[in-house]
């Protein structure tokens, strides 16, 4: 169970892997989710309350945006994702899993940084803006900040040189 910061929604999950939202004062279903074969192992909501992120036992990580009821699918992984957390002004989705590694997606779904540095699950994940440091709580007690950086991939480099050469 979620509710919105802003107090409007509450989004609840059965044994059958539903997820349906409320609206909190008048308890009226305003939206369903597909039914999943899969747990819902954890959601939360944006801080701007306008995203909902859910997370299943199968792996699968979905971004809905609860105004267009649009599901986005970030990753479908082997590995449960075990923690689930939004930065604080809501422009980035942290996720920790089983074993260790630790992602960060924008609010399109895009995979912006990862890092898997200890093999521990992850228990806790929060994104610290000033200096930018992703403080990282494993199942077995330890804690960490991890310095963040946007680094650019391979790919996303790929794409940006093709972009600026397309009118060549």
């Amino acid at each position: 169970m979620a509710i919105t910061p802003d107090q409007k929604l509450l989004a609840t999950t059965s044994e059958q892997g539903e997820i349906n939202l409320y609206d909190l004062q008048t308890l009226t279903p305003i939206y369903s989710l597909e039914k999943s074969s899969s747990p819902v192992n954890g959601l939360t909501f944006s801080p701007d309350s306008q995203q909902l992120a859910i997370v299943f036992g199968d792996g699968t990580i979905k971004l809905i945006n609860i105004a267009q009821k649009l599901p986005i699918v970030l990753k479908k992984d082997a590995v449960p994702v075990t923690s689930l957390n939004f930065s604080l002004e809501g422009q980035f989705l942290l996720t920790g899993s089983e074993n260790g590694t630790v992602r960060l997606w924008n609010r399109q779904g895009q995979l912006k940084w990862e890092f898997q540095d200890y093999t521990k699950a992850i228990a806790g994940l929060a994104l610290q803006k000033n200096p930018p440091e992703i403080l990282v709580i494993y199942q077995d007690g330890r804690i960490d900040y991890r310095p963040f950086k946007e680094e650019i991939r391979s790919s996303q480099l790929l794409e940006q040189g093709c972009f600026w050469l397309k009118d060549y």
